[in-house]
């Protein structure tokens, strides 16, 4: 009876904008977009020295009760570094020393079974469960337990700004939502009350995996097949950014049984793995034809440039974004690529001394082992 009720209250809520994109392709065309990118500037090799203002490390502490595996997802956010990692939320402050980390498996009261995404506004750290319906609010100071909200749904992924969720829900059958509607917008206090935004599966679905990020209380869902952004708010999802390669894009019929090595192979993929924008810059991890380079649009002067091979200092990881924090971006650098550049500059004999540029860096680098946690590199462009 419960469950009809609850069905019954979303029925009767439901707004359906089915007219907001034709049904006849899979994403708008191009000139719909605010910004279309079709100047691109590529550099083959550049050294990190002229791409980047600054570079520096935090070295996270290394603790028998927070052991870091493979990295899930890096938030930061006032002055914190949030690390999703194997289940658990370690939070860091920038000096590397851990303040606390979650670690509320199971199924009772503030527990998860699955941590989906972690979002973070006004100074609460959200963990969304697609496991058990959950949203679980914990304080972003001490990562005390604040409330659980139980969903009427199970998305693939959830953001949260204002107290409002914004949700993409991919391929997961959902018994309270007909046809093809696949982004959610609805108050976490008021389910029933949800926006649901209709946006045609593309035929390629199978290898399209869009996604959600958010800068400065905007959230943008992500084309990366075919490098398309959008801003979506409460009730709208507009057009954003759109990267036009020509005869290098992804074919718009592109079925389902094509993969991205095929594609890669005829030198069609600019699939962009994932895009940050800070009040300067959208910044994007592109796969070029299979090669990982750096993208950096130019907001202000609409000059968009590939770097596709960026030769470093050899203490210095290759600068890829996993995260952004006002005008500085930020890298997960894993033991194993620590361990790799201390070897590299043990076979070329490359030393610093105290009185030399870089030698922090360089310092920290060579103190860590294979068994330490993660490295954080911190950049800014020029």
């Amino acid at each position: 009876m419960e469950k009809l009720f609850r069905l019954g209250l979303n029925i009767l809520f439901f707004i359906i904008f089915n007219s907001f994109f034709g049904c006849s392709r899979s994403t708008p065309p191009a000139k719909d977009f605010e910004h279309v990118v079709v100047d691109h500037n590529i550099i083959h090799t550049i050294h990190s020295s002229e791409l980047l203002q600054s570079y520096e490390y935090i070295a996270l502490e290394t603790l028998p009760n927070a052991i870091i595996g493979n990295v899930e997802k890096l938030k930061v956010f006032d002055d914190k570094l949030f690390v999703l990692s194997e289940n658990q939320v370690f939070v860091y402050d920038f000096s590397g020393k851990l303040l606390f980390k979650i670690d509320k498996s199971g199924r009772g009261p503030g527990e998860y079974l699955k941590i989906n995404n972690i979002s973070l506004d006004s100074n609460i750290l959200y963990i969304y469960d697609n496991v058990q319906y959950r949203i679980l609010l914990f304080s972003a100071e001490d990562g005390q337990y604040l409330n659980t909200h139980t969903t009427l749904h199970s998305v693939k992924e959830m953001l949260f700004v204002d107290n409002y969720f914004f949700a993409d829900r991919s391929m997961i059958p959902n018994r309270y939502i007909e046809g093809n509607e696949r982004l959610l917008v609805g108050k976490i206090e008021e389910q029933e009350l949800i926006t649901s935004l209709f946006f045609p599966m593309p035929t390629s679905e199978s290898i399209n995996d869009y996604r959600l990020e958010s800068y400065d209380k905007q959230v943008f869902w992500i084309d990366p097949l075919y490098n398309k952004i959008y801003k979506l708010e409460r009730n709208n999802l507009m057009p954003y950014i759109a990267y036009d390669f020509g005869s290098l894009n992804v074919p718009i019929d592109l079925t389902s049984g094509v993969g991205l090595t095929e594609l890669g192979e005829e030198g069609k993929v600019f699939n962009l793995s994932n895009t940050y924008q800070n009040k300067k810059y959208m910044v994007s991890n592109i796969d070029y034809a299979n090669q990982s380079s750096l993208m950096v649009y130019d907001m202000n002067t609409g000059a968009n440039t590939i770097y596709r091979h960026i030769n470093n200092h050899l203490y210095h990881s290759v600068p890829l974004v996993h995260a952004v924090y006002q005008d500085r971006f930020y890298k997960v650098v894993p033991a194993w690529e620590v361990i790799f550049m201390k070897e590299n500059m043990k076979e070329k004999d490359y030393q610093l001394t105290d009185k030399m540029e870089g030698f922090d860096s360089y310092k920290i680098v060579n103190s860590r082992s294979e068994s330490d946690n993660p490295l954080i590199a911190i950049f800014k462009l020029k």
